[in-house]
């Protein structure tokens, strides 16, 4: 796996070695099934009513495909080519708390779902992940926002 996703990990302190191998192997099988690299990855947490954070699901991003793992306990990966998305998609919902657009704070929440057809890819963050997500939101979602 790259080392910039490796950062980005230990940024969002995802640091448990149990959890960073799993993703790892996640990210093994996705470039084995798709034939090529990711240019990004994003990883869902959510802050639990007893203040812990929770990874939930992962996304993997490049200019053609986006994979999603909507669990990352468990071994269920949608690949969608950009192509796809762009005939499917609706419309982008964002909600946010907390969170200026600029710069996260350890209150910031940031959810970003793409209504695309019969189905949606939805994207959750906290914290300093909120930025992450902002990212990923400028790069391959905005882009598509802009051709409906």
């Amino acid at each position: 796996m790259k080392e910039k996703f490796l950062n980005y990990l230990k940024d969002i302190n995802l640091t448990t070695q149990k959890l960073t191998n799993r993703i790892e192997e996640l990210y093994q099988i996705c470039v084995e099934i798709v034939g090529q690299e990711f240019d990004d990855i994003f990883i869902d947490d959510i802050i639990k009513k007893n203040k812990e954070r929770d990874y939930l699901g992962m996304g993997l991003f490049s200019k053609d495909i986006f994979a999603t793992i909507g669990n990352i306990y468990e071994d269920k990966i949608d690949i969608i080519t950009v192509s796809k998305l762009n005939l499917e998609l609706l419309g982008i919902t964002i909600k946010k708390e907390s969170y200026d657009f600029i710069e996260a704070n350890e209150d910031s929440i940031l959810k970003i779902e793409l209504l695309c057809g019969m189905s949606s890819l939805e994207s959750r963050a906290t914290s300093k992940n909120c930025d992450h997500l902002k990212n990923i939101f400028e790069r391959y979602y905005k882009p598509l926002l802009m051709k409906l």
